[in-house]
């Protein structure tokens, strides 16, 4: 839980993929929570249950709304789960409780730590424990060191592996890759088993392993949930929004959401208004829903600056849930021009909602939904704004078919997901 344990923001992306699954592996009455402390260089023992109090707080409507966090309300792809929610589960939640508050009562008096409540005693690995890391900590030689060592005293390590970012598009990273390519080499290569969120990034694992001459472990692809929080729509209050005029009155206008940074690759779509008003090509307007992250203060101000698509491009930095909700709902369609994903959420979030996507045709992100979107070359302006335009016009009912397309997807629930994890682990 080392990346969850102090989260104060919304649950998206990786953070929501652990939650996800801990909160399912917390019904296993073998599960055991540890996170990394610093203070004592080593993994401790913590308090679940606490833990999802303080991690409630902060995140109430997502909790209230996601279908996720509903029992019975998701379906079920096997009969796991009634083998693992298994015997006495009320019992064997109130005596894990009782063992965690003896074990911090015992440590308080040897150590002092920065939350008696969560943390309790040091981890100590047994033979044949699954020690399973849903999202690594790169740049700590100690974590690193103590990960490796659990399996030389028997331990199986399980890893999930997101993306190589850092490593194979440094360009597009905000992080050096050094102390990634350290934890690959060390750990991922070490593990006795990797899920990988797509088949590009197996892809990418595997031959960065080949070219270090490295074993390359067991590696399970698993298809991420796309179930999401279902927040009551309202309109944005944002000052940019209000000077795009757009009303809830059936006015056309284009969606983009995600961080706004350079490898979601925004310049495109500056770049596409720009080519669009050369040629006498009136596009709808373009809501860009993303705060700003790396390599981005240029294209922000370049759009912002800009008197020619300044009136047509508009970026809101701060959208809530609800505000979001609003957009998808009104919005006639999405694009997503990013160079690289490791999987690619945002399309799999507005096809879910029944808003058709247009998106780019690299790494991943023609796997979120084969067959669905129409892909555009993400170098390509040209490419864009045809297709842009296209479902704009609904030239050769080019709009109305990515509309049915749409409509025909299955959403993949958690539980899917979490039932592919634990029959990969099973097997070891």
């Amino acid at each position: 839980m080392t990346h969850l344990i102090n989260w104060k923001g919304n649950l998206t992306g990786i953070p929501r993929t652990t939650d996800e699954i801990a909160r399912r592996l917390r019904e296993m009455d073998n599960t055991i929570f540890v996170t990394w402390d610093e203070s004592r260089a080593d993994f401790v023992e913590i308090d679940g249950e606490y833990y999802y109090k303080e991690i409630e707080k902060h995140n109430r409507d997502y909790y209230k709304n996601s279908p996720s966090h509903k029992r019975g309300t998701e379906p079920t792809h096997s009969a796991l789960k009634a083998k693992i929610r298994g015997h006495f589960p009320t019992l064997v939640h109130y005596a894990i409780r009782l063992r965690n508050k003896l074990r911090r009562t015992l440590n308080r008096a040897v150590t002092t730590v920065e939350n008696p409540e969560l943390y309790g005693s040091v981890y100590s690995v047994r033979q044949n424990d699954i020690f399973f890391i849903p999202c690594g900590t790169w740049d700590n030689e100690a974590y690193i060191n103590k990960t490796l060592s659990y399996k030389t005293k028997g331990a199986k390590l399980v890893f999930v592996s997101y993306d190589l970012l850092p490593i194979v598009v440094p360009q597009f990273s905000g992080q050096w890759g050094g102390p990634m390519k350290d934890f690959t080499k060390k750990v991922t290569a070490s593990c006795d088993l990797v899920f990988s969120i797509s088949q590009f990034t197996k892809q990418d694992l595997t031959q960065w392993l080949k070219k270090q001459k490295l074993a390359i472990p067991n590696i399970a692809v698993i298809h991420l949930g796309d179930t999401f929080a279902e927040a009551t729509p309202v309109r944005p209050s944002h000052q940019e929004f209000k000077r795009s005029g757009l009303k809830a009155n059936g006015e056309v206008f284009i969606l983009c959401t995600g961080t706004v940074e350079a490898r979601k690759n925004h310049t495109l779509l500056y770049y596409v208004y720009k080519l669009a008003k050369s040629k006498g090509i009136a596009l709808p307007k373009l809501i860009i829903a993303g705060r700003p992250g790396h390599r981005t203060e240029n294209i922000i101000s370049i759009i912002q600056d800009d008197p020619e698509v300044n009136e047509d491009m508009f970026i809101l930095d701060d959208v809530n849930d609800g505000e979001l909700a609003w957009l998808y709902k009104h919005c006639a369609f999405t694009v997503y021009p990013s160079f690289y994903e490791g999987w690619g959420l945002p399309i799999a979030e507005s096809i879910v909602q029944g808003v058709p996507c247009i998106c780019s045709q690299t790494s991943s992100m023609p796997e979120v939904a084969p067959g669905i979107p129409d892909y555009f070359n993400p170098c390509s302006p040209e490419e864009c704004v045809n297709l842009i335009a296209s479902y704009a016009t609904n030239e050769d009912n080019c709009y109305t078919k990515a509309k049915k397309r749409t409509a025909t997807y299955t959403p993949t629930s958690w539980d899917f997901t979490f039932d592919q994890i634990i029959e990969e682990i099973n097997a070891l």
